[in-house]
């Protein structure tokens, strides 16, 4: 399995690529006003606003837009995240990387990164309407789910409206790691390949190459996105120096 994470090239971004975590954003600061905000009960929604942080990831490397709006309009980075094995976590949880009490599928793995789910206005608001808008209706519709045995039922529904965004939003093909902590020593998985973005600077592809070198070992393939000549779409090539160091006088 694996899935890509987008990325402007910045101190920050630099700095989890050489430390390998990752950084969980708050769905405050995301650039969906919606997103994690259907509830309309201000309680549901401030409760779980604050306690969860999000790692958001595509299924998708060559996405001409997730490039545009999220790589820094292509002066960026693409960083493939590749599935750990069942004994390579082993080793990873005897080093304290990953708690050893917790099963697998409770990792912050991208294995268990949630798809979200895209729906039109009608569907969302269909959804919304069966959650109450106000404290009083919360604590009459709680008391009903104890006295019905049907709590987790309605905690997982609640949960559901994490992942829930406009079917506009569907050229993502999203999938999220949710927390409730923010920076992740941690990687979601490998890093087995970086996608250099078709603007980024030699000097910028210079950097990044020179960590994966340094970094990665070998284990690390690199590539180069550019513009199809005979499809509307963007491909990737081998990063090689003889093209990608354009005007500088050095080599990897």
């Amino acid at each position: 399995m694996k899935l890509f994470k987008y990325r402007a090239h910045n101190q920050l971004t630099l700095s989890s690529l050489i430390n390998n975590y990752s950084w969980y954003g708050n769905p405050s600061s995301f650039n969906d006003p919606f997103d994690y905000s259907l509830l309309t009960n201000s309680f549901l929604r401030e409760r779980f606003l604050k306690s969860h942080n999000v790692f958001c990831l595509s299924e998708e490397n060559d996405n001409l837009l997730l490039w545009s709006h999220y790589a820094d309009c292509h002066k960026g980075y693409c960083v493939e995240y590749t599935d750990y094995s069942d004994d390579e976590i082993n080793v990873l949880k005897s080093k304290a990387i990953f708690p050893q009490d917790q099963p697998n599928n409770k990792l912050t793995l991208i294995r268990n990164a949630l798809k979200v789910e895209y729906l039109s206005s009608i569907q969302i608001e269909k959804y919304i309407s069966q959650f109450p808008k106000n404290d009083s209706e919360l604590i009459d519709q709680w008391k009903t789910v104890k006295t019905t045995d049907k709590e987790m039922a309605f905690l997982d529904e609640i949960r559901r409206s994490f992942l829930i965004k406009h079917e506009l939003w569907s050229y993502e093909s999203e999938r999220r790691i949710m927390v409730e902590y923010k920076n992740m020593l941690s990687p979601p998985g490998k890093i087995t390949a970086i996608y250099f973005g078709m603007k980024m600077s030699s000097l910028d592809k210079r950097t990044i190459a020179q960590i994966a070198l340094d970094k990665f070992k070998g284990n690390c393939s690199l590539f180069t996105m550019y513009r199809s000549d005979t499809k509307y779409k963007l491909e990737f090539r081998d990063f090689k120096p003889e093209l990608d160091f354009v005007g500088l006088d050095i080599k990897l």
